[in-house]
């Protein structure tokens, strides 16, 4: 994430030296951002084959993202441990 965040803060940075008439009068801020709010990491797994096929032919049929489809499984697995701990 630091480095699409530097990347942003140059591309806002040259948005500065433009003209003040092409923009409106909203505010803005990277923090703002849902990537960043979420404050998400990246983690490295490893799958067995079987199951990786498994969430490709998944993703493609549903047109969704291996991460989205990752990140959902992981959440409810947590989730599901959290409330036996409650319980």
């Amino acid at each position: 994430m630091g480095r699409a965040k530097k990347r942003l803060d140059s591309a806002l940075r040259k948005t500065d030296e433009l003209p003040d008439g092409w923009f409106g009068e909203v505010e803005a801020s990277v923090e703002d951002l849902p990537s960043v709010k979420r404050k998400r990491v990246r983690k490295n797994i490893f799958i067995d084959v079987e199951t990786a096929a498994a969430l490709d032919y998944f993703c493609e049929k549903h047109q969704v993202t291996f991460t989205d489809i990752a990140n959902d499984i992981l959440t409810n697995f947590v989730r599901r441990e959290k409330r036996k701990k409650r319980a």
